[in-house]
């Protein structure tokens, strides 16, 4: 019996609004990752849920280390330095460090949250 699907980097998802690729997603409660293709609502794409991304950072004029928890502020949809709490999920670990000004961080996604 054939029971592998795929390695699970790339997620097939139907798009749940009006998407665009490189644009962070939270699919549901619990997947989070990186738009691939633009896609209409209703229409199939890929969520890229594992890797090594460069993406919007929340402008908070705050650093991050390397290795630092990275969180997703659903209100602002861009990567945070903000605790996990109401608003802000944790979606990975900062790769490179964030300096005061960036307006983009690289991370690591964690692939669900």
């Amino acid at each position: 019996m054939k029971t592998f699907v795929s390695p699970g980097h790339l997620v097939p998802i139907t798009a749940p609004s009006t998407v665009t690729a490189g644009q962070l997603l939270a699919v549901g409660t619990n997947l989070f990752g990186v738009v691939q293709s633009d896609a209409a609502s209703g229409a199939p794409t890929v969520l890229a849920v594992d890797g090594i991304f460069e993406v919007n950072a929340d402008v908070t004029n705050t650093a991050a280390v390397v290795g630092q928890f990275a969180t997703h502020h659903t209100t602002n949809n861009a990567i945070s330095v903000t605790a996990p709490g109401a608003g802000f999920v944790k979606v990975g670990v900062f790769t490179r460090a964030k300096l005061t000004t960036d307006s983009t961080v690289q991370i690591r996604l964690n692939g669900a949250f």
